[in-house]
């Protein structure tokens, strides 16, 4: 498996509002698929979709990739966003490779 650079935005919270933190990193992204897959009970299907979506892919490129119709990821994508917590795509992946957690609490006290 390759390793890929990710860049990473992340809001600093209410008190720094506004303020964002950039990180570059390599990360095995599989493995971190895989493990968000386990955690919040996501299907294969599911997985799959996920890989997509951190990729950046539009509900017409799952479609394409996945063989299967817009309106079908669509359902997948709410069902994906809704186990894993988040109200917007871009949240992804700070939910999957826990970028948040660990960030926020060493700028804001």
């Amino acid at each position: 498996l390759s390793e890929k650079v990710l860049l990473r935005i992340v809001p600093l919270g209410t008190q720094l509002d506004g303020c964002v933190a950039l990180f570059a990193d390599v990360s095995n992204r599989r493995e971190a698929v895989l493990e968000a897959a386990s955690k919040f009970g996501l299907t294969r299907r599911e997985m799959q979709v996920l890989q997509l979506l951190l990729q950046a892919a539009t509900n017409a490129d799952i479609a394409v990739a996945l063989v299967i119709a817009e309106s079908t990821v669509a359902d997948h994508v709410k069902s994906v966003m809704r186990k894993i917590g988040v109200t917007r795509r871009m949240e992804l992946p700070g939910k999957v490779f826990h970028f948040e957690s660990e960030l926020v609490s060493g700028f804001v006290s």
